[in-house]
């Protein structure tokens, strides 16, 4: 079991990006739009520190979702994420382009 958990350890050292859809991950899942369509996302706040504080860390902090909102991008620039891809139904090449 030592040697299961130390190789995870040194694994663990080489992670140096962070990246997340948001619908369900970021969020709870639930959209809201208002009589003139315009579309609300409600964010956890201790999802957002926890990703502030991995940013100050060193880690780059990415998001990818297949939406494309204009609150995902305040969110992304309230937090620091610099990495930020909205419109992408296929998540894997924006991830590639980013590492």
């Amino acid at each position: 079991m030592a040697d299961l958990k130390g190789n995870a350890l040194e694994k663990a050292k080489n992670i140096k990006l962070l990246a997340f859809d948001v619908d369900g991950v970021m969020t709870d899942g639930s959209v809201t739009y208002d009589e003139n369509g315009v579309e609300y996302k409600t964010f956890n706040v201790k999802d957002g520190q926890g990703l502030v504080r991995m940013g100050k860390s060193g880690f780059i902090t990415a998001i990818i979702t297949a939406r494309n909102n204009g609150t995902v991008k305040h969110r992304a620039e309230n937090l620091n994420i610099t990495e930020v891809y909205q419109g992408q139904k296929y998540k894997l090449p924006a991830l590639e382009e980013i590492m």
